[in-house]
């Protein structure tokens, strides 16, 4: 078996893992009712109106974002396989660099793994942040360096699922998934600690400086790489964080950060589609190749 072969099954595996992991997270077993969880990403219906966690999504909004992120590791999955002997695809996915295309595969596995895992009797918050952190930054660091190392002259539609989709929606994701879990570690210590005076100061400065640093790092990215499906994930993090957002009790605003986080997403959500209205306007023809 040469290395080539070696390359590709552990390609296969890690999409297997994804994929397995990813459907578990829609069909979790003993999740509270009205708790919609994915990584450690999770929307509670009984404290959202009398409470405020940092950059959280709406969870109709959070189920279609990983339901494209499945739909998009399927059809990646399936393509490897098809195509497997075609000279393009296996130059593209199994190069020097893009081979190892598995690594962000297995982080964004491991951060589902980790999610359902906060539902077992012996979870421990802080360790499940940490970790969903670290394998965050994993996995961005290292899908963005594939990313530009990835070349699919053909097929086309092997190009459009996985470089072009199913990479920069996992970008946007574990940006998103950083700050979240930076946010939530802090927001469990704080609670563990009994640290009641300082939860507040922590929520308000979390929401808002999250709240820019994604969409700014979402945004040049997509902008860089000309990437329309990295400023649509934008779009729908953010058009999430608004909706959420403006779902928390009125009394509940005033004694963060009033109306500034609201306004900042929506801000952000229009930024998205003025950014993809530019891409397709200005390089129609290498954006949408």
């Amino acid at each position: 078996m040469d290395s080539s072969q070696i390359y590709l099954y552990i390609s296969l595996f890690s999409f297997l893992l994804m994929i397995v992991t990813g459907v578990v997270a829609f069909f979790q077993i003993n999740v509270p009712e009205n708790v919609v969880s994915f990584w450690t990403i999770f929307y509670d219906n009984r404290i959202v109106k009398v409470s405020s966690i940092a950059v959280m999504i709406n969870p109709a909004i959070l189920y279609i974002l990983f339901i494209i992120l499945l739909l998009l590791a399927i059809a990646s999955g399936a393509f490897i396989i098809i195509y497997r002997n075609d000279s393009n695809v296996k130059s593209g996915l199994f190069g020097t660099i893009s081979k190892f295309h598995f690594i962000p595969i297995l982080c964004a596995s491991s951060l589902y793994i980790i999610g359902e895992s906060l539902w077992s009797e012996n979870h421990d918050n802080d360790a499940a942040s940490i970790c969903s952190f670290i394998f965050s930054i994993i996995g961005l660091c290292s899908i963005i360096f594939i990313y530009f190392k990835t070349d699919i002259p053909s097929p086309f539609h092997v190009r459009l699922v996985t470089k072009k989709g199913l990479y920069p929606c996992l970008i946007a994701l574990f940006i998103y998934n950083i700050c979240y879990s930076f946010g939530d570690y802090g927001y469990y210590r704080k609670i563990v600690n009994f640290e009641w005076k300082t939860l507040n100061d922590w929520v308000k400065r979390c929401s808002i400086a999250f709240s820019i640093i994604i969409g700014l790092v979402n945004l040049s990215l997509s902008f860089v790489m000309k990437d329309i499906c990295m400023a649509g994930m934008n779009f729908l993090i953010y058009l999430g964080l608004s909706i959420y957002f403006f779902n928390i009790n009125k009394d509940v605003r005033k004694e963060m950060n009033g109306e500034a986080e609201g306004a900042i997403d929506i801000i952000m959500a229009i930024l998205s589609v003025t950014l993809i209205a530019f891409l397709i306007f200005k390089y129609k023809n290498t954006t949408l190749n």
